[in-house]
């Protein structure tokens, strides 16, 4: 059985544990082909690790964006009091 290494671009369960991006697996083929064809993983490591990279960013852009919102219905609201 030749085993390849593939990358996981979507963080999902693989022999009951998790699995992030950018992860390692040792899959066969046949082991690998229904988490290829569902979108899971990717023999590419340098696009899996920026997948992972792209979804750290846009975590850290919702979070700003969460701070900002907030931020601004405060100010909304003692504009409004005044």
């Amino acid at each position: 059985m030749d085993q390849h290494t593939y990358y996981v671009i979507k963080p999902t369960t693989h022999n009951r544990k998790k699995v992030s991006y950018g992860d390692a697996l040792l899959l066969t083929e046949s082991q690998a082909r229904p988490l290829r064809n569902g979108g899971f993983i990717s023999p590419d490591k340098a696009a899996a690790e920026r997948i992972g990279e792209l979804v750290r960013e846009v975590q850290a852009l919702k979070a700003g964006d969460t701070e900002t919102a907030d931020t601004d219905t405060d100010s909304n609201k003692e504009d409004a009091a005044q």
